[in-house]
């Protein structure tokens, strides 16, 4: 009875050593760069990755925003070319040197949430000196109701005067604004600013 005993334990500590050496050897394998799925790439001129990063057809920044119910928001962020940039130190120098990459704006809110507006600055500073195209919707009930005490002491107007503010650089822009914030981008776009680059307006 020992003597089955004893080879029974013999047996289970053969077994786990043998189980240790296989997740050994799996981690060993995991941790391996997978050279025929990596090495076609790399071997691309970068010329060539700088187009195929073009094609994205949502190139630029895209943060929309809705209400799921009443004072309850969902946000949605697309922002490949922050991808690409964090993707490999080449991708990254390929990306920052495609200003095309980062010149386009599109904004779709119910109100502002204050984590995106680093992440507007972001891009137009990466986007500099290339012009712009904007599209730009700013309206919705709990927009409005954001805020305490005026347009101009929102966050979101702060946001929106950057974008104002660049007016030499706009070749597409579109807004779409809520009552209150309309009014004091009207009285800004009606004063004596210049868009020397502008090839389309809406409002």
């Amino acid at each position: 009875m020992q003597s089955i005993l004893s080879s029974s334990k013999t047996s289970h500590i053969q077994l786990k050593e043998a189980a240790d050496r296989n997740i050994d050897l799996c981690k060993v394998e995991i941790s391996r760069p997978l050279p025929a799925m990596l090495t076609p790439i790399k071997k691309l001129p970068v010329e060539v990755l700088g187009e195929i990063f073009s094609w994205d057809g949502r190139s630029g920044l895209w943060i929309s925003q809705f209400e799921v119910q009443p004072a309850e928001t969902e946000k949605e962020v697309d922002a490949p070319a922050l991808a690409i940039s964090h993707t490999c130190s080449l991708w990254r120098k390929i990306a920052l040197s495609i200003l095309r990459l980062w010149s386009t704006v599109v904004l779709d809110w119910v109100y502002n949430p204050p984590d995106v507006a680093a992440l507007i600055g972001l891009y137009l500073d990466r986007s500099e000196p290339a012009l712009l195209t904007l599209d730009v919707t700013i309206q919705g009930i709990s927009f409005n109701s954001s805020f305490h005490g005026g347009a101009k002491n929102s966050c979101i107007w702060s946001i929106l005067q950057s974008l104002l503010d660049l007016g030499q650089r706009w070749e597409s822009t579109s807004f779409r604004l809520g009552p209150k914030i309309s009014f004091h981008a009207d009285s800004f776009l009606s004063s004596d600013h210049l868009y020397p680059n502008m090839k389309s307006f809406f409002i």
